[in-house]
């Protein structure tokens, strides 16, 4: 079996799985051979826009300046997280990995509660909130979760998380002024 190019009498080429089977008699000697052509045309034109549509999605996700996690709500799992997170926190991509968003959340933040609240209602919230770097360093975030169900039927939350220390820091200098 094999997958490839084809030409039409006409000329046009399209995408085909080819298959040979040998056909023997009942004394098992090879009588010759039988070809089935499968036009699979338009399957590949769907995993060209899927591989597409992935390498987007892949772009997007390793390149975006904010730290992007994508949990599973339930438990709090960490199941992936892009390179900006890693940067943010102060964790390799592995021990992110191996941790739960409540290791990286303030749960003493009184946003918190009202925030994930919010989210388990509407399916999505956005807000501040109070994260917690590697070494105990605690910086003032802007939260945009969704929760989502994926292809098993699982719920799942993507959870973007900008820093805004800067921000903060500039409107307190503003207000002492």
């Amino acid at each position: 079996q094999e997958e490839g190019l084809r030409v039409r009498k006409d000329g046009a080429s399209f995408w085909a799985t080819v298959t040979i089977t040998a056909l023997k008699d009942a004394a098992g000697k090879l009588r010759g051979f039988a070809k089935l052509t499968r036009d699979i045309t338009e399957r590949k034109m769907h995993e060209a826009a899927l591989n597409a549509a992935e390498v987007k999605y892949h772009a997007f996700f390793e390149n975006s300046r904010d730290a992007i996690f994508l949990t599973r709500p339930k438990d709090g799992a960490v199941l992936a997280v892009n390179p900006a997170a890693c940067s943010l926190f102060g964790y390799s991509e592995q021990q992110l990995l191996s941790m739960n968003r409540d290791d990286l959340l303030d749960l003493n933040d009184p946003r918190f509660t009202e925030a994930w609240a919010e989210r388990a209602d509407t399916g999505a919230v956005e807000t501040e909130l109070t994260f917690i770097r590697r070494h105990g360093a605690r910086f003032e975030a802007r939260v945009a979760s969704k929760l989502f169900t994926d292809e098993s039927g699982c719920q799942m939350a993507c959870t973007s998380i900008h820093d805004i220390t800067e921000r903060k820091q500039t409107e307190e200098a503003l207000r002492q002024s």
